[in-house]
């Protein structure tokens, strides 16, 4: 099983738990290399006008028997979609 957390990063400010980050997503083995699962997580902040700098990261759980691999430009890979209101 791997455990894997997502975070986003707001003008250089990690936001979340510490180790964790906003979302812990825990995906099983099926015995098929390159399984994934789908997830979604959301943040809202209220920022003043101007430009800003928003990333979103992952780590994995170094006690899991799987790793979390985001590969770009593929089928699995993970997407981020910004609204502004």
């Amino acid at each position: 099983m791997a455990h894997c957390g997502f975070r986003f990063v707001i003008d250089g400010v990690a936001q979340g738990d510490g180790t964790w980050g906003d979302e812990i997503i825990g995906v099983g083995r099926t015995g098929h290399p390159g399984w994934f699962s789908s997830w979604s997580i959301g943040r809202e902040v209220a920022l003043v006008a101007g430009t800003h700098s928003i990333k979103l990261q992952m780590t994995g759980w170094s006690g899991s028997d799987a790793a979390c691999l985001n590969v770009a430009n593929s089928y699995g890979a993970a997407r981020l979609w910004l609204e502004g209101y």
